[in-house]
């Protein structure tokens, strides 16, 4: 049955087992697998839309860890707090995920079709459901 991947550039060395992983499946009959041009999905969404979201006001760029940046905001904005460079990794990692997750639900929501053209005016996103669409169709 036909299959769609889509992998997060990430950073390296991330990005190129991840690229591995695209060329396997690209080999594969009715399997498309692509690598977003951006570091991860979340930088897509425009800061409007994540402010919509979460009321934090937040530039960024194509390469940065999204996640990462709300996290620690929300983390610093809480009084009497340890730095956030001194929490456990683990916990961390655990605040990102719980960012990752409002944002990839929350911002989502609130992304128009006229703000995404603003974050990808190549068009990067469309293609990938156009690519959906054919293997579903079975045109790919």
């Amino acid at each position: 049955s036909p299959e769609f991947h889509l992998y997060d550039r990430d950073m390296s060395p991330h990005t190129e087992s991840r690229q591995e992983a695209v060329d396997i499946v690209n080999l594969r009959p009715k399997c498309r697998a692509v690598l977003t041009r951006k570091r991860h999905l979340e930088n897509y969404l425009h800061p409007r839309a994540v402010c919509e979201a979460s009321g934090i006001h937040a530039d960024f760029s194509d390469e940065d860890y999204v996640a990462d940046i709300l996290a620690r905001h929300r983390y610093d904005h809480r009084p009497d707090q340890m730095p956030w460079s001194e929490l456990p990794g683990r916990t961390r990692k655990r605040r990102r995920d719980k960012v990752k997750k409002w944002l990839n639900t929350n911002a989502v929501e609130r992304m128009t079709p006229s703000l995404l053209a603003e974050r990808d005016p190549d068009g990067e996103v469309r293609s990938w459901l156009v690519a959906i669409a054919e293997l579903a169709d079975g045109t790919a």
